[in-house]
């Protein structure tokens, strides 16, 4: 780069001075004039030779910033390649790969939960001694426990998605033909291991324990997701496999399991609706709870009617039966005032008369009896 700037220089220079030297040779002017044009040629070159300079100076500076810029654009393409490699690292590795999901699941509660509502690695099986038997997390919505388990078939997803975003252009007539089949082969692989991670996050449901009667089964990619929940497959073949001894489609065979699938983009609404629906359920609670309170009133009433009905008769007998005896009490009541007159009239009778006196009683009785007699 510097001989070819410095080449030029001299270029110009001696293009300069051959011209000025023809000029003189081919002109009548004297020595003096020629020799006073050659030096302010020679001015004249000098300047633009210290321009060009400044110029080239001004040049290697911004040469030096490139060369900075390719540097670090050289280490950040080393640092991308890097990064790239630990990526397809943390992907291949299963252990590693399942706490990327984990990582993310627990991202997403930090973010629309409370901290009171959500804890990590909680053990929902009976019995479990060790981390085994945890699930990755477990959501705590009011008085239920709900397990959230991340699960990630990366190996055979990758099979199927290679292989449907295969090119056929560069392929032989006889792996074209072959092709279709060997999709639909690796998407049957596939919903084998979902159905797999379905039975490992079934584990965790343990209402004994204070779990849910269900579990939610995270999958931390959407296009997986999609294509579990979806009902045909990329040929628009229907998305079923044999389960229970029965043909139904991939979500029904999840949710026989009470298991429900959820992904980042319905994380959120997800946890809404569970919420919405324990809200609900406990106000069915309090309402049935109402319910047999009224049903248990109503059982106290009929029988305090009945009761009350009953006493309600006895006091009926009672009154018609005080009732009768007060008409007879009164019958007797009547036969004693008239015993009574009758012998207050003898005793009145007994004293106006000159009758024998009560030396003589048999006398007076006799008079009587024939009085009587008489009368009859």
């Amino acid at each position: 780069m510097d001989l070819t700037i410095d080449s030029v220089l001299l270029f110009c220079v001696l293009a300069a001075l051959v011209l000025l030297l023809y000029r003189s040779r081919s002109s009548p002017k004297s020595d003096i004039e020629g020799r006073t044009q050659l030096l302010e040629a020679n001015d004249r070159v000098s300047q633009r030779y210290e321009e060009m300079a400044q110029h080239y100076i001004t040049l290697q500076s911004e040469m030096n910033a490139v060369r900075e810029g390719i540097l670090e654009a050289q280490q950040g393409r080393k640092e991308v390649i890097q990064f790239s490699r630990d990526l397809k690292e943390v992907l291949v590795r299963p252990r590693v790969r399942g706490k990327v999901g984990e990582r993310l699941l627990e991202d997403m509660c930090a973010q629309h939960l409370t901290e009171g509502q959500w804890v990590r690695q909680e053990k929902t099986e009976a019995g479990a001694t060790t981390d085994q038997g945890g699930v990755d997390v477990l959501l705590k919505l009011g008085k239920t426990n709900v397990p959230v388990d991340s699960k990630f078939p990366r190996e055979a997803w990758k099979r199927y998605v290679t292989l449907l975003e295969a090119d056929m252009a560069g392929m032989t007539e006889a792996q074209k033909d072959v092709h279709p089949a060997s999709i639909t082969k690796a998407f049957e692989d596939f919903r084998k291991s979902i159905m797999t991670m379905v039975k490992e996050t079934k584990a965790h449901i343990n209402p004994a324990g204070g779990t849910s009667d269900f579990a939610l089964m995270w999958i931390p990619n959407d296009a997986m997701y999609s294509t579990i929940v979806a009902l045909k497959d990329s040929f628009g073949n229907e998305n079923q496999l044999q389960h229970a001894g029965q043909s139904m489609y991939l979500i029904d065979a999840i949710h026989h399991n009470n298991v429900v699938p959820i992904s980042p983009s319905t994380f959120v609404p997800m946890v809404k609706i569970i919420q919405a629906a324990l809200r609900n359920m406990t106000i069915v609670e309090n309402l049935q709870e109402l319910e047999r309170r009224l049903s248990l009133f109503e059982q106290k009433l009929g029988t305090f009617t009945a009761q009350h009905e009953k006493v309600g008769q006895s006091l009926h007998t009672a009154l018609a039966a005080w009732e009768a005896e007060g008409a007879r009490f009164n019958e007797i009541k009547g036969t004693a005032e008239r015993a009574l007159k009758a012998l207050n009239e003898v005793n009145v009778v007994e004293d106006a008369g000159d009758g024998p006196s009560n030396d003589d009683p048999p006398a007076a009785l006799d008079a009587g009896s024939n009085a009587d007699g008489e009368e009859e």
